[in-house]
């Protein structure tokens, strides 16, 4: 299953890069959507149906992890990879 899901996780990145490639769009644009839908389609399933324990967290600790998490890791790092693939190709 873990070399399966391993497999699966690198088609849909080679997709994501042609399709990007494709729809000939700006990077900061592709990373506004991708980073929009993928909370808009996330985030009621996880405050409806997981558990969180956030309240009970220092508020430091959250921004920290919300900004770490939230920008750099998803806005930074795929515009990035956006602009790569404007450069390099899909």
């Amino acid at each position: 299953l873990g070399h399966t899901l391993f497999i699966v996780g690198g088609l849909m990145w080679s997709c994501y890069a042609i399709a990007v490639k494709a729809w000939k769009v700006d990077p900061l644009h592709a990373a506004a959507a991708v980073c929009v839908y993928s909370a808009l389609l996330f985030l009621p399933a996880y405050m409806l149906f997981i558990p969180s324990h956030i309240a009970e967290a220092d508020w430091r600790e959250v921004a920290f992890q919300a900004f770490y998490q939230g920008f750099i890791n998803s806005v930074l790092a795929l515009m990035c990879y956006n602009r790569g693939i404007a450069i390099l190709g899909a």
